[in-house]
């Protein structure tokens, strides 16, 4: 199984459309769907599974997200408004270094995006599997520059860290 995290948001939902098209449906698309018009997002695409983010978030902690295969980590918020710091924190710092965690203790590749900066990190990876995520990285990097261009979005900066 291949996880999106923020799967009901742009980029997040691009991704799942982006697998999709790669012949990848066995996906668990992880989100919070409180706000009940960000489903549209999720409606073009192709998923096995949806899992609410905090149900997701127990999952890791607990040690417990069998079968996965790669996760694209793209859940954060990106309310530009928001005041919380301590849910920012929580949110946006520890959720990712948890999933980080698990993902290098169990050895699946985890692809990071985030829109503040871009930095390209380079970390050592063990032989299973790397041509394939790599082109999955690749391959949608390149759908995802389209996706903007078509919508007349100018400038997306991207955080990729790929680490096992």
């Amino acid at each position: 199984m291949i996880v999106v995290t923020g799967a009901a948001g742009f980029v997040g939902s691009n991704i799942v459309r982006g697998l999709n098209r790669r012949g990848h449906t066995n996906i668990l698309a992880v989100d919070d769907l409180t706000d009940g018009d960000k489903f549209v997002n999720l409606v073009s695409g192709q998923i096995a599974d949806y899992m609410h983010k905090d149900d997701f978030r127990r999952g890791v902690l607990e040690g417990f997200l069998p079968g996965v295969r790669a996760v694209f980590h793209q859940g954060a918020c990106s309310d530009t408004t928001e005041r919380n710091g301590q849910f920012m924190m929580d949110n946006n710092y520890r959720v990712s270094l948890e999933l980080f965690e698990y993902c290098q203790s169990h050895k699946i590749p985890f692809i990071y995006r985030d829109l503040a900066e871009k930095q390209g990190i380079d970390m050592p990876s063990d032989d299973r599997d790397d041509d394939e995520i790599e082109e999955w990285i690749d391959e949608l990097k390149e759908d995802f520059a389209r996706e903007l261009l078509e919508s007349a979005v100018s400038v997306v900066r991207e955080h990729l860290l790929y680490k096992r």
